[in-house]
């Protein structure tokens, strides 16, 4: 696992720099692992303290838009991740909910979860960010 960070990733060779905050969708290179994708999946990274809420109208919009939300909060024990990343990686749109908690509360699980987005995003994913 990677090391608890203390603040933003540093940008080396090991822990690459996400693409940059943007309001709308990332536009990444095309990949045939696209096509095991979800074509109506939702999914998110989000900090465990971040408003009910927030999450409940990104929801309710998520479905509104005939679109499917792959995000449920639960609580991180054993075996956590194998779950989040398999739903990240079958989403055709990841949500990142870049907030306040976010922010200041940049766990470990955080760190694991930009790790695979930023991979997904370079591999035809399509990410957005929510900034507050």
């Amino acid at each position: 696992l990677p090391r608890k960070p203390t603040g933003p990733p540093p940008a080396t060779p090991t822990s690459p720099t996400p693409p940059p905050f943007q309001s709308s969708p990332s536009s990444p290179p095309s990949s045939s692992s696209s096509s095991v994708r979800h074509n109506r999946g939702v999914h998110a990274s989000f900090s465990s303290r971040i408003p009910a809420a927030l999450l409940s109208q990104a929801q309710d919009a998520v479905t509104k838009s005939g679109m499917e939300c792959t995000w449920i909060h639960t609580a991180q024990t054993e075996g956590w991740f194998v779950v989040w990343s398999a739903d990240a990686r079958r989403a055709k749109f990841i949500i990142v909910f870049f907030t306040v908690e976010y922010r200041e509360r940049f766990t470990e699980a955080l760190w694991m979860e930009a790790l695979l987005i930023y991979e997904l995003y370079h591999t035809g994913t399509n990410v957005y960010f929510f900034n507050n």
